[in-house]
């Protein structure tokens, strides 16, 4: 039942549809199938809007034939909490957002397809075993790969087409974090973007960080770990 994802561009929402048409089938007509999606969805309401047209894509024109049980999840635990209360229900499909939700999804089942979207480094957070072969019951979206970080770099260049020196800010004792930057200073020359890294440990350094970068050390900011950029925003006000 899983559908293995040789190229984690795929859009997450397609895979899904691919997951609910088997699941479909195999249930009956009479069935609807049930997604589970758990993560941290205060600031990501655009991405259930994008789950239906996703699905539709998918071949799910008649989206009555859908349940989705959203749970909103903030920490490891919630999403522990909201999955084990959701795996009750019978859905066909788990959708997690971010790391914590799909920890806590891998933990609780072997069973029921696992949709992550994204997770940095899923082969070196033992999700998967490779990324051409996920294996288990896991499969999704990385944020690690090459060609996602040019796509962000594309991002960047579109809203700020004189873009020149981009400071990115990254966690050295993260994994994901320093495959990241690794893959964002080989690719960056052959953009005409310089990259300013800065290595942060945590909270705290990546607002310093922030404050020590003057006008002429970067044209925009990438955090790359999350916990750190919402606590950034919340420190400088954005």
């Amino acid at each position: 039942m899983l559908v293995r994802l040789k190229r984690p561009a795929v859009s997450v929402a397609t895979v899904m549809a691919t997951l609910l048409l088997i699941c479909a089938a195999r249930a009956g007509a009479q069935q609807v199938p049930q997604v589970l999606v758990v993560g941290p969805l205060d600031d990501y309401g655009a991405l259930i809007a994008g789950l239906w047209k996703g699905f539709q894509s998918g071949g799910f024109t008649d989206t009555s034939r859908i349940h989705l049980d959203v749970r909103n999840a903030r920490s490891a635990d919630e999403a522990k909490a909201a999955i084990g209360a959701g795996i009750d229900a019978g859905p066909k499909v788990i959708v997690t957002i971010f790391g914590p939700s799909t920890q806590a999804a891998s933990a609780a089942t072997t069973q029921i397809p696992i949709v992550f979207c994204p997770v940095a480094d899923p082969v070196a957070s033992k999700f998967a075993a490779s990324n051409d072969a996920p294996g288990g019951n896991l499969t999704g979206v990385a944020s690690t790969d090459a060609e996602a970080s040019r796509r962000r770099l594309a991002a960047f260049r579109q809203v700020l087409p004189r873009l020149k020196r981009l400071a990115v800010l990254f966690d050295s004792g993260f994994p994901p974090d320093r495959v990241q930057i690794a893959n964002f200073e080989q690719i960056a020359p052959s953009s005409g973007i310089a990259i300013v890294s800065r290595s942060v440990d945590d909270e705290s350094a990546t607002v310093a960080a922030l404050n020590a970068l003057g006008p002429n050390d970067a044209d925009a900011v990438l955090i790359l770990k999350e916990s750190m950029l919402r606590h950034a925003g919340d420190a400088i006000g954005c």
